[in-house]
């Protein structure tokens, strides 16, 4: 069996976003999941400040140029195939190459998750459920 991963963004119970629009949905592997993880440049930062923007496809080379020129510092970004891999010098609230930002930048569909979360999806998609209480 093939499973995949829905990362929805703003999914209201209806299943439209707040202004009745369609949700943007990316569907993944965990072993899409799994590549995104070891193939991450900054293994050797915190994980606090590991975040991963995974575009829905890979953004045109001209658009990936123009990004690239861009100053980001203080903190760290890279794009690996169809992978935004970020170190977050301070607060996510504070990143200049937020989600909409490289989502206007690259024109193309993004959605962002902190190395937590991607750990947690990797865990529950291969079977390997974290228990938060084990005890209740």
């Amino acid at each position: 069996m093939n499973t995949q991963i829905l990362l929805l963004r703003g999914l209201m119970p209806t299943g439209k976003n707040k202004l009745g629009g369609d949700i943007q949905v990316i569907a993944r592997t965990p072993t899409y999941f799994m590549r995104v993880m070891a193939n991450n440049p900054f293994k050797d930062e915190s994980p606090s400040q590991l975040y991963f923007t995974l575009l829905r496809s890979p953004a045109d080379s001209a658009l990936l140029h123009a990004f690239h020129a861009l100053e980001h510092a203080p903190d760290q970004v890279r794009i690996i195939d169809d992978i935004v891999y970020i170190v977050c010098a301070t607060r996510y609230r504070d990143l200049k190459a937020n989600n909409n930002f490289i989502e206007r930048k690259l024109k193309v569909v993004a959605t962002t998750r902190n190395f937590t979360t991607m750990s947690k999806l990797i865990a529950l998609s291969t079977g390997n459920e974290i228990m938060m209480n084990p005890s209740s």
